[in-house]
């Protein structure tokens, strides 16, 4: 469950939606709806994400032993 619980989840509730939310940024410059932060809160979120997902990748090939 651990590669369901970190990899699949950061992928579905993390990257893809700031994906989604940065490509509706891009083809609809001005929208009626928008969230602060911007760009950069975008980039954060994916990175953040990617973070985890390298922690959890490198947990489940045994090169992280720290639990967190």
């Amino acid at each position: 469950l651990s590669f369901a619980g970190g990899i699949c989840a950061m992928l579905l509730f993390g990257i893809l939606p700031a994906l989604m939310c940065l490509k509706g940024r891009i083809e609809e410059p001005v929208a009626q709806y928008r969230v602060r932060g911007g760009k950069p809160l975008i980039y954060t979120v994916i990175t953040a994400s990617s973070i985890v997902i390298l922690i959890e990748f490198l947990r489940e090939i045994g090169f992280w032993r720290w639990e967190l």
